[in-house]
C-alpha cells in the first residue's frame, strides 16, 4: 500500500484547496522542517496570523468536504486569553528581525515568491482584531463580544451592544508594482529609480501611512499609488 505525504497531496492536480490555504500549509510544512526540535524566541508571536489561517481552513474544509456534521468549530469556538494585554506587554513581543537570519530568509524569499492575490488573501494569513467591551448593563456581560457584519442593517441591534466586524487587512505591494502601475496609467518612462528617489524626497518609510514592513521588505499600500500618481501628472512629461 502506498500514502502520500502532505507535500504530494498539495501539489497534486485533484487537490481541491484554494491557492491560499495550500500556500500556507506549504508555508508551515517547511518552516516545521526548519524549525523542528527547536525552540525559537518570538516565532509564534511572528506567525501567529498564519497559524490562525490554518485552523481556519481546516475548519471550513472539514465541512465543505465532508458535511457539517464533521465540523469541529461548535466545540472550538474561542481560544482564551489568560493575561491581558498591555501596552508593555505588545510593545515587547519579538519581530520578525529577532528571529534567526536562516528564518529570516527563508520567510522572505517565501512570501516574495507569492503573487500578491495570494500573500493577501485571509486563507494564508488571518488578520483579528480584538476590543475590549464596555457595557450599561448587568444583562448584557454574559457574552464578551457580539459580531455584527458591516454590511448588515442595525436597526435591530441598537438596543444590544455591538463590535462591528469590518475587514482591517489592507492590500500590500511591492515596489515592482508601483512602476508597474504608472507605466500602465501612460507615465512608461518611470521607473525603478524614479520610484525610489520619489519615496526618499517624500520619506515615505517613515511611519504607516503609506506601507509597511512584511517579514524584511517594505510593501506599499493603495494610499501610495495616488501619491506616485500626482507626483508623474506634476512633472510634465518627465515620464511620457
Amino acid at each position: 500500500m502506498k500514502y502520500w505525504d502532505l507535500e504530494q497531496c498539495l501539489n497534486a492536480v485533484e487537490c481541491p484547496l484554494d491557492e491560499g490555504t495550500k500556500s500556507n500549509m506549504r508555508f508551515l510544512l517547511e518552516l516545521r522542517h526548519r524549525v523542528e526540535h527547536r525552540m525559537i524566541p518570538g516565532l509564534d508571536n511572528s506567525m501567529s496570523s498564519r497559524y490562525q489561517a490554518c485552523a481556519l481552513n481546516y475548519c471550513h474544509y472539514l465541512t465543505k468536504l465532508f458535511g457539517e456534521g464533521r465540523g469541529i468549530e461548535q466545540l472550538l469556538t474561542y481560544s482564551l486569553q489568560f493575561s491581558a494585554f498591555s501596552t508593555d506587554q505588545v510593545k515587547g513581543i519579538p519581530v520578525n528581525d529577532e528571529l534567526p537570519a536562516s528564518l529570516q530568509s527563508f520567510i522572505k524569499d517565501f512570501d516574495s515568491s507569492l503573487p500578491d492575490s495570494v500573500f493577501n488573501s485571509p486563507q494564508f494569513a488571518a488578520k483579528i482584531i480584538l476590543a475590549r467591551q464596555t457595557v450599561n448593563h448587568r444583562n448584557q456581560a454574559d457574552a464578551t463580544v457580539e459580531f455584527v457584519d458591516y454590511n448588515a442593517d442595525f436597526g435591530e441591534f441598537v438596543e444590544k451592544p455591538i463590535m462591528v466586524v469590518k475587514d482591517r487587512e489592507r492590500p500590500k505591494f511591492k515596489a515592482g508594482d508601483v512602476v508597474q502601475a504608472m507605466r500602465d496609467q501612460g507615465f512608461p518612462k518611470f521607473s525603478m529609480t524614479y520610484h525610489t528617489r520619489v519615496w526618499q524626497a517624500k520619506n515615505a518609510r517613515n511611519g504607516t501611512t503609506f506601507g509597511t514592513w512584511v517579514t524584511g521588505e517594505w510593501r506599499w499600500y493603495e494610499t501610495w499609488f495616488d501619491v506616485v500618481r500626482t507626483h508623474c501628472e506634476e512633472s510634465g512629461d518627465l515620464y511620457r
